[in-house]
């Protein structure tokens, strides 16, 4: 299973402040799709995992890379180190 504590320095990179058009912060959000398609080779490979250019997305989904954009605003499971809005 894909283990986020191994990739964390490369997903910061994919860590961007989510803006209103009034500049208000929402706070933060990860681009897992980004993530996916510039890392997921290497995270499949890391996991021994066989793949093809037609299953990689499929592969990826069942050891557990999410994908789509994960917001910090209104999700306590954001993780901690990448939030705007720190306690």
């Amino acid at each position: 299973m894909f283990n986020f504590e191994n990739w964390k320095e490369i997903i910061a990179d994919y860590v961007y402040t989510n803006v209103g058009n009034d500049d208000f912060v929402y706070g933060n959000y990860i681009d897992w799709d980004s993530f996916r398609t510039e890392h997921g080779e290497e995270v499949l490979d890391e996991l021994g995992i066989d793949f093809n250019t037609e299953n990689i997305y499929e592969k990826l989904d069942e050891v557990g890379v999410p994908s789509d954009y994960e917001y910090e605003e209104g999700n306590p499971d954001f993780p901690e180190s990448f939030r705007y809005w720190q306690p």
